[in-house]
């Protein structure tokens, strides 16, 4: 039997919640942590609660994926401290608002030797 996958969301909003949710139901994934500023949402999900990323960081929860799903804004600085706290990343889109940035996290992603994925649904549609 193959050890689960361990995510951390971030931002449960209706994208981030949708992420937690189908974690949840997967067999092979094990969802450990949620990170919002909205401490009202701390009850929606039976793991540890973090009000910012931060915390979560500071918790030391062993994480394998955090999934970035807070306001586009924050996409890139809450993804570039995932990378390089050594956690792979699944980013909602926009992965960053300026080509500058993800240039920046695409050289993150070389030097932490982890991965970044943006979620791009609708690509055959």
């Amino acid at each position: 039997m193959s050890k689960k996958v361990r995510f951390a969301v971030v931002g449960i909003g209706f994208i981030g919640k949708k992420h937690a949710e189908l974690i949840e139901q997967h067999p092979d994934a094990e969802l450990v942590a949620i990170i919002d500023v909205d401490n009202q949402k701390s009850s929606l999900f039976k793991v540890p609660f973090f009000d910012s990323l931060e915390a979560f960081i500071k918790s030391n929860i062993e994480t394998d994926i955090v999934n970035i799903c807070s306001p586009n804004y924050l996409h890139t600085p809450h993804s570039l401290s995932c990378l390089d706290k050594g956690f792979h990343v699944i980013c909602e889109k926009p992965l960053a608002l300026t080509h500058e940035e993800c240039a920046i996290l695409k050289e993150k992603e070389k030097s932490s030797n982890k991965k970044i994925i943006c979620v791009l649904q609708n690509r055959y549609s």
